[in-house]
């Protein structure tokens, strides 16, 4: 899981640097619209490899990437009823 967070924070990255760029033009690198735009996942602050990378000599690492992954990307992986994509409502095996 953390590489695919990696990959992600990397591709978020490179067009978050863009839009910083571009923001005389009127860009906003912290509006998730512009990423999504671009077929680039929006990465939470908490959720960004430099904030992990920081965070990773504390005790508490686990609990910080849990969180990076799971409630930071869970509302972007919902479906139009609100289920969480991949995970059936009332499905055992799900858990």
């Amino acid at each position: 899981m953390c590489i695919f967070l990696k990959n992600i924070s990397d591709a978020f990255e490179e067009k978050h640097h863009q839009l910083e760029a571009e923001k005389d033009l009127g860009a906003d690198p912290e509006e998730p619209d512009e990423y999504r735009a671009d077929n680039v996942f929006w990465v939470p602050k908490e959720a960004r490899w430099s904030y992990l990378q920081a965070q990773a000599k504390q005790r508490s690492i686990g609990k910080t990437i849990d969180e990076a992954i799971f409630p930071g990307y869970q509302e972007h992986f919902r479906d139009q009823k609100g289920n969480v994509i991949g995970i059936k409502k009332n499905d055992p095996s799900a858990l």
